[in-house]
């Protein structure tokens, strides 16, 4: 996600991912599509030196989005966005009501052969994204 990312024109970003294969790939698609200078990839999470982030994207399952919250909404930037998917849609609502809990509000929502995709901003934050 952070490599798509790059390749649509954002400066720099940092990928986390806790498989020790895919940010292996990871660095190696960075290589090849000589983006490596602009990315960060990493196992360890989110901490207290990190961001705030203009865009944060996530692709991950339901119960770990949920988890993550309060680490997303505290790294976001008020005008920042949120996007997030690997959840069914059976289970965008219950995430979107927890996320309001959190600051964040839905601002896009999506739903493709069986999978949701969310964007969250800051409640209040004008709408920046679209």
């Amino acid at each position: 996600l952070a490599l798509a990312g790059l390749g649509l024109g954002i400066d720099s970003a940092l990928a986390i991912d806790t498989d020790s294969c895919a940010r292996h790939e990871a660095r190696a698609n960075a290589q090849l599509n000589q983006v490596a200078a602009r990315i960060t990839i990493r196992a360890e999470g989110l901490d207290g030196g990190d961001g705030p982030f203009d865009l944060i994207i996530a692709n991950l399952r339901s119960p770990t989005l949920s988890q993550m919250g309060r680490v997303f909404s505290a790294h976001l930037k008020d005008s920042g966005a949120l996007v997030v998917s690997g959840l069914r849609p059976e289970e965008a609502n219950a995430l979107i009501t927890s996320y309001q809990m959190l600051g964040l509000d839905c601002a896009w929502q999506a739903e493709r052969h069986r999978w949701s995709g969310l964007v969250f901003q800051p409640i209040g934050a004008k709408n920046t994204v679209f």
